[in-house]
């Protein structure tokens, strides 16, 4: 079927009605006719209202005028009193308006009372009362001229009044008008019965009527838009207005006097009547054309809206989610064109709707909508208050929580509540963060972006924010607020060690630049910590030896350098010895941080060791020649063959302490040559390792029958090149150590064996004693030390281990100790067999059986 436009079928049908052409005419006579009949009717009202509003506006001023009056002749005579009230009582008499006149001194106190006749018995209540505080007599005195006020409380009834003020230049007359007798006025200026005339103040306050009744009542009238108007506008004002079920027709116009409304209105049905009477005759025959109009557009309407109702029904379908409608279809190309265009937007708001879906699925927290109540209640949430609050999207819609002020931790909700309050005043979107409890009483911390939703006229509609999880950041906050706080506290401690600590200790990176100085390093190098900063500790010292110091710690794998150096102090130029201590500082992941170093000033002690150095060689030297005689003798003596048993006994003592104390003297002048810096002296050739270990095991097993002795040697002998009074002097002083320290009857095993590479040989003595500590094994190799030091210790100078490790040095070899306490103790010695002084790698693999 081919569309036709919607234009010919609005012609079509305003064809079909015929009449509207005689509709227009007549609606265009009523619309000119009835404005006409409204102007008359205005302009009478207002006349009549201007007219006894002039009438009230002289009833009411004329008792003015008698005050004025007094007033002049208060200025130009001066009255007694009794004269004075006189004068008074008359004009209360002349005027019907007057209820009361007064005259007060400057003071504001009552001097005269003029009353009517039946009021005069309280005249002497009221003279002598002050009106000072009044606001007519105030507004008089300080202005200057004459004043009206409608809320002037009376001196006769007690009750608000109307009263006025004529100030002179001693004395204020002050007249109260009877607002009784303003009704009888009203009564009296009327026209008919049915006209209704109100007095209002500037209230909207029912003065006085014609009748008394309103008055009585104390009605207010302000809430009519007619008085409204006329009190907003201090002017004369027309309209028509609803009043005790009546329409009325009525005009304002204004009392300047005392800021007052003459209100004059009769009912509309007899203003109109005459009108109505003419109009009813033309409307019906309007009324009758109208009617056939209406019909013919009922059937035309009705013909249209099929089709729009049938729109509105496919548009109610896909509102309410369903898929694939059909949408209908009409002879009508606008239509057509309307309906392509509806389907058109209603999938784009179905992908709109999809795509919104999506967003609030994927955001990280719950999207809300709530009301602007007092209640918050809760009109939207998204998908993710499943996550946040372990309740679903339909749970907290249905009431799950009362409202937003329910999910709220009680302690957080005063200071939620400033904050959204203050957003909203400002109109300004809100950041804050607060605790929450979860479906499960669980507590989380959230963060709220959220803002006010206002309408066009400024009402707010609703409250919108996006609610986020921060639970974890807020303890990740709080343990780095801890940390920091370790970190000051570190700081702190670090700062009184550098304070406290006696030797100079520096720190410097990685490159050996100095990043921190104690203060006694800055005493010992003679520089402040500002002044080195950045500089390297080699340049400061001015000592390359240093840099490879630092090299030992960064290149080398050690954890730990010692390194003694001389110095001198640039202050007063002395020679000083410092001992460097170096060791690294790590990161937690193993990564080296810097190089902490401690200098210490070694220079006394170093002076003490050659001292004492010097003495035990001098000292050694002095004993060996008369020891050697006196060994050399008692030997002589021991071949004699006819010495007695006894005689022979105490000469081999003499002979065995001797060899005693040439062995410590050997010792010491061992000592002495290490001390000096120099190795023992070693005379190598070649010997069988194998037999150097089995004499000294005997020699052992002669000295402590009371042990056990395990030997293991190669199968086929090996010769190194060696001293062999030396190697022997190792051994037996290992296993004289290993006998002296372990238990009888424990076993003491020997073993040696050639190395894998055939270049070195392998030698280890092992004992089942007590065992040492890591921090004896550290120590071994120490001059003069002891592991027990006790007064029960074995006898000992506690030079054995150093000399023997001297003489391995020597030989180019390594020796290390392997015990724990409770253990025992093994001493593991590598040498080359051909004699080289290379250093030669550690462990070495071998049997140890």
């Amino acid at each position: 079927m081919t569309a036709r436009p919607l234009r010919q079928i609005l012609f079509l049908q305003s064809a079909l009605v015929a009449v509207v052409p005689f509709l227009i005419a007549g609606l265009l006579v009523v619309l000119w006719l009835l404005p006409q009949i409204n102007l008359e009717l205005e302009s009478r009202q207002s006349q009549l209202a201007s007219s006894i509003a002039a009438k009230v506006d002289s009833y009411l001023v004329s008792p003015m005028r008698h005050a004025i009056g007094i007033a002049s002749l208060l200025k130009n005579q001066r009255l007694e009193p009794r004269e004075l009230q006189n004068v008074l009582d008359a004009h209360v008499e002349i005027s019907p308006s007057i209820e009361a006149l007064y005259v007060t001194g400057e003071d504001g106190r009552i001097v005269a009372v003029g009353l009517a006749e039946k009021e005069r018995s309280r005249r002497q209540d009221l003279v002598g009362l002050d009106l000072s505080q009044n606001r007519l007599f105030q507004l008089a005195v300080r202005e200057r001229k004459p004043a009206w006020s409608d809320v002037f409380l009376s001196l006769i009834s007690g009750k608000l009044s109307v009263a006025f003020a004529i100030p002179t230049e001693e004395m204020v007359v002050i007249g109260e008008v009877d607002l009784g007798r303003v009704t009888i006025f009203l009564r009296q200026i009327a026209i008919d019965g049915e006209q209704l005339i109100l007095v209002i103040d500037r209230h909207g306050q029912i003065v006085a009527d014609q009748d008394g009744d309103y008055t009585a009542q104390q009605l207010n009238i302000s809430n009519l838009p007619l008085v409204k108007e006329a009190l907003s506008a201090q002017g004369s004002v027309y309209g028509r207005f609803e009043f005790e079920g009546l329409s009325m027709l009525g005009s304002l116009t204004h009392v300047p006097a005392l800021d007052w409304h003459v209100f004059v209105a009769q009912p509309s049905e007899m203003a109109y009547h005459a009108v109505w009477t003419a109009l009813r005759i033309t409307l019906a025959g309007l009324l009758s054309a109208l009617l056939i109009a209406v019909l013919i557009a009922f059937y035309l309407s009705r013909r249209m809206a099929g089709a729009f109702e049938g729109l509105i029904l496919h548009a109610r379908q896909v509102t309410a989610g369903e898929e694939d409608v059909a949408w209908p279809q009409a002879n009508i190309g606008e239509f057509q064109e309307l309906s392509a265009s509806l389907q058109l937007m209603s999938e784009s708001i179905r992908e709109r709707e999809r795509q919104l879906s999506t967003l609030m699925s994927n955001l990280p927290g719950m999207a809300y909508r709530c009301s602007a109540d007092a209640q918050r209640r809760f009109l939207f949430v998204s998908e993710g208050c499943q996550e946040l609050v372990g309740c679903s999207d339909r749970e907290i819609l249905d009431g799950r929580w009362a409202g937003f002020d329910a999910l709220v931790h009680a302690e957080d909700l005063p200071a939620v509540k400033a904050w959204v309050e203050t957003g909203l005043q400002l109109k300004q979107p809100y950041q804050m963060e607060y605790r929450i409890l979860d479906a499960r009483g669980i507590c989380r911390w959230v963060l709220d972006h959220g803002r006010g939703v206002w309408d066009k006229n400024g009402q707010l509609l609703c409250i919108e924010g996006l609610i986020t999880d921060v639970t974890a950041r807020r303890f990740a906050e709080e343990a780095l607020k801890r940390t920091l706080a370790d970190a000051e506290e570190a700081k702190d401690k670090v700062e009184l060690v550098l304070r406290s600590v006696v030797d100079g200790l520096v720190f410097t990176d990685m490159q050996g630049r100095i990043v921190l100085m104690s203060a006694s390093a800055e005493t010992l190098l003679d520089v402040t910590q500002q002044e080195a900063w950045g500089v390297t500790l080699d340049s400061v010292v001015e000592n390359r030896a240093i840099q490879g110091h630092f090299s030992e710690l960064q290149e080398g794998g050690r954890e730990a350098a010692v390194l003694e150096l001389a110095y001198v102090n640039k202050k007063d130029g002395r020679e000083m010895n410092i001992q460097v201590i170096s060791a690294l500082v790590k990161k937690r992941d193993g990564e080296a941080a810097g190089v902490i170093t401690l200098l210490r000033d070694v220079s006394q002690e170093r002076e003490l060791d050659r001292m004492k150095s010097e003495f035990i060689s001098t000292a050694a030297h002095e004993l060996r020649t008369p020891l050697t005689v006196i060994l050399g003798f008692s030997e002589v003596l021991l071949a004699e063959n006819d010495l007695v048993e006894h005689q022979r006994e105490y000469l081999s003592i003499i002979v065995d302490k001797a060899e005693v104390l040439q062995r410590l003297i050997d010792d010491l002048l061992d000592l002495g040559r290490v001390d000096s810096g120099r190795l023992v002296h070693v005379e190598k050739d070649r010997c069988d390792i194998g037999e150097l270990v089995q004499r000294a095991v005997a020699d052992a097993r002669m000295t402590s029958g009371d042990h056990r002795y395990e030997v293991v040697l190669p199968d086929a002998a090996v010769e190194i090149e060696a001293d062999c009074l030396r190697i022997a002097q190792v051994l037996e002083n290992l296993l004289g150590n290993a006998i002296k320290f372990s238990p009888a009857g424990s076993l003491v095993r020997v073993i040696c064996r050639a190395a894998a590479d055939a270049d070195t040989i392998q030698l280890s003595v092992a004992d089942q004693g007590a065992g040492m500590s890591a921090e004896q094994v550290a120590r071994v190799f120490d001059k003069f030390y002891r592991a027990d030091s006790s007064s029960t210790s074995k006898q000992g100078l506690g030079l054995g281990m150093t000399i023997v490790k001297n003489i391995i040095d020597a030989h180019g070899g390594q020796i290390r100790v392997e015990s724990e306490p409770g253990r025992g103790t093994e001493v593991l010695i590598e040498l080359p067999v051909s004699g080289k002084d290379d250093d030669l790698p550690w462990p070495v693999q071998g049997d140890r059986r």
